[in-house]
């Protein structure tokens, strides 16, 4: 699935269809391209390919500019097989392919190592050097090299554009249900768990701390989720931020998950977390025990709202509940 770019081989035999993106969030503008893809693919009788990349372009163009991503790398691919596709390759994105020109990249890379019959993208999609291969250039040199690109007109909710950095801003401002809509899939969050002080579990509360993996998070508060571990779901409360009441010297946010009824040690392992509407900012409490109070009252709010959420519940597939 890794491969280095420009390579020294092609990596095709036979003729290809192929597409060409971060797909960052996999949301309704990528799938739109993505099916377009595969259904011409299926038709003509070949495999259809999806080239992605990391990191993001912008942060080795334009560091200072680089967007916070909505998904890790393993998010996205484990998301981007399951559009049906035939194969996924990840690309490192470093200064060599930066400075490929639009007619060296559709040469060496498309034509070269892909042996691409047809090449579909967005039509605000640009690659090679200065960002100078438009769709507009891109049909030109694929005229030029024989390959058939295919230019997919956006995809458009509320009479805009779904972009990543539409669904990125509603995320940060805690708009879940909005970025769902965008994203065609309910909203999650996915990180490893990890080791934390075991605070919670002094307070009676144990939590899963999660160390994300990509970058885009909602901001701080308490959020009644449903988590999915493997083909299993439950329901649990999350909190996001710097635990004023425990540490207040604490500087970097924190995550915590509280499951209900859940006992197992899940150190190491992948947590998908799906976060609903906050039911408050993070606070700052008197003593402990206050604290103590206020988690019982979050988690038990958290309880009868989720109680009422089934349809989000039958949208994740698979998921016998724990």
């Amino acid at each position: 699935m890794n491969i280095l770019l420009p390579a020294s081989k092609r990596l095709f035999r036979d003729k290809v269809y192929l597409t060409i993106g971060v797909f960052d969030g996999v949301h309704l503008g990528h799938r739109k391209i993505i099916r377009s893809l595969v259904g011409s693919a299926r038709r003509h009788k070949v495999k259809a390919v999806i080239l992605t990349f990391t990191p993001h372009p912008a942060a080795v163009v334009r560091p200072y500019k680089a967007p916070p991503l909505l998904l890790s790398v393993c998010h996205r691919l484990r998301l981007l097989s399951d559009t049906g596709v035939d194969r996924i390759f990840l690309a490192r994105f470093d200064r060599a392919i930066a400075d490929l020109t639009a007619r060296e990249f559709m040469d060496q890379v498309v034509r070269g190592v892909f042996n691409a019959k047809a090449l579909f993208v967005g039509e605000n999609f640009v690659l090679g050097k200065a960002g100078k291969g438009t769709a507009g250039r891109l049909c030109e040199l694929g005229r030029e090299f024989g390959v058939t690109v295919t230019i997919i007109k956006n995809k458009n909710v509320d009479g805009s554009p779904v972009s990543s950095t539409r669904i990125r801003a509603l995320v940060m401002r805690g708009k879940f249900r909005a970025a769902s809509r965008l994203l065609g899939r309910p909203y999650s969050i996915l990180g490893t768990v990890v080791h934390g002080d075991k605070y919670g579990r002094i307070l009676g509360f144990p939590t899963a701390n999660l160390d994300l993996h990509h970058e885009a998070e909602p901001p701080s508060g308490v959020y009644p989720v449903l988590a999915r571990l493997g083909r299993r779901c439950c329901r649990g409360v999350m909190n996001i931020g710097f635990r004023p009441t425990i540490d207040p010297a604490l500087r970097q946010r924190r995550i915590e998950v509280h499951l209900f009824n859940f006992h197992r040690k899940i150190y190491g392992k992948d947590l998908e977390v799906f976060p609903l509407a906050k039911l408050r900012n993070e606070s700052r409490f008197k003593s402990h025990e206050h604290l103590i109070d206020q988690i019982r009252r979050d988690r038990d709010r958290a309880a009868r709202i989720l109680s009422t959420h089934t349809s989000l519940l039958d949208q994740l597939p698979h998921t016998p509940p724990l």
